[in-house]
């Protein structure tokens, strides 16, 4: 789907006579596109691109060289955004390539939160500090340990693999609900998922605290609207809550019964009734609902839940595991994953954590200032 709307996007620009595109975008959109030899992912392209003089054709390249010159060029010039590029990917690799150099042959289940548009600025208005060694396949970032991975969603299915019907127009009786087989596992996982993410946040209902209760409605937002704006929380904490109940009283069992998934009543204490009464009033059930589903679709769309040592809530890709670290590199505005690997790490991903997008770690000394190796 997203090469089809790729194409459809460029037939669209090229209609309305402005065609050239970012390269690193249209090499996002593209990623899924097959090419019998791996340096047409970027050259292949070029004629359709902004910045195609950055990029000599040479055939006698390895289409690693191909790919790391491309980096190199980014990572010279100051823009770390090249790196939001780079996911570790359950996809086998056709090539050896370092973290930092973004694979365009392996598919990208999720979209770097750059294209999806989040507004953020973890470094806050620092400047790139950046020494690469091309030989060597490493690069230096100079930038600050934001927290370490606790623990992992592992109940999310990664990549989806079906198209799920339009559940805001489906009744409780329609037979797609209760006979299609695909979608009920699919729509099940995602409540498994929800209701998980619950359990991780608050593992007893002594854990619950009306802070972790506005942290947690944010994190499922990544604390933006659909519009990229910062949601009220008169609006919104209610609406997640709602959504949350919902979703979870109309999961199906195995035998196509409604089967509810009650933690969310065991942990939340009941006092928003008056709340929820009104902005049913005010927006109608699917308007609630909409409004936070929608935001959580577009920027945590094929990501997992993780918790923080530090107890703070974000989403990451797929190859998050417990002991990653989550660091914010000058001169780049969106955090980082890294897996730790033979005294360096491995970009695994950019991410969200909560409290910590806008630049909050340049603000006390509480975040350690470090070099980080990335192989």
């Amino acid at each position: 789907m997203k090469s089809v709307c790729t194409k459809a996007h460029l037939r669209r620009r090229k209609l309305g006579g402005s065609f050239a595109a970012d390269i690193l975008d249209l090499l996002e959109g593209t990623r899924d596109l097959r090419s019998t030899f791996a340096s047409d992912k970027v050259y292949g392209i070029l004629g359709l691109v902004d910045g195609a003089a950055m990029v000599e054709v040479d055939y006698a390249k390895r289409p690693e060289d191909v790919f790391t010159d491309l980096a190199v060029h980014y990572l010279r010039g100051g823009l770390l955004h090249v790196l939001c590029y780079c996911v570790e990917s359950s996809a086998p690799a056709m090539l050896k390539l370092p973290s930092w150099v973004p694979d365009w042959t392996r598919p990208g289940y999720v979209e770097p939160l750059l294209t999806r548009g989040l507004g953020c600025k973890a470094a806050g208005d620092t400047s790139p500090q950046c020494e690469i060694d091309v030989q060597a396949g490493e690069i230096r970032l100079q930038g600050r340990l934001l927290d370490t991975v606790r623990v992992v969603d592992e109940k999310a299915k990664i990549p989806l693999t079906t198209v799920l019907p339009d559940w805001r127009n489906m009744s409780d009786t329609d037979p797609r609900a209760r006979t299609n087989d695909k979608y009920r596992r699919e729509q099940r996982n995602i409540h498994e998922s929800w209701e998980n993410m619950l359990r991780l946040a608050w593992p007893t209902p002594e854990d619950f605290t009306w802070a972790k209760h506005e942290a947690l409605w944010r994190t499922f937002m990544c604390n933006r609207t659909r519009e990229n704006e910062v949601p009220q929380g008169d609006n919104y904490g209610p609406a997640w809550e709602r959504l949350l109940e919902w979703m979870h009283s109309h999961t199906l069992d195995a035998d196509g019964e409604d089967e509810e998934m009650p933690y969310i009543r065991t942990v939340v204490p009941q006092t928003m009734s008056s709340i929820l009464g009104e902005l049913l009033g005010h927006f109608g059930r699917d308007g609630m609902l909409d409004m936070v589903r929608g935001a959580h679709m577009k920027w945590c769309y094929h990501r997992r839940f993780f918790v923080s040592e530090a107890e703070r809530y974000g989403w990451a890709a797929d190859g998050a595991l417990p002991g990653d670290i989550i660091v914010a590199f000058y001169g780049c505005d969106y955090p980082f994953l890294l897996h730790g690997v033979h005294g360096g790490y491995r970009i695994v991903s950019d991410c969200y954590i909560h409290g910590l997008m806008d630049g909050e770690c340049l603000e006390t000394e509480d975040f350690e200032e470090r070099e980080f190796l990335i192989l």
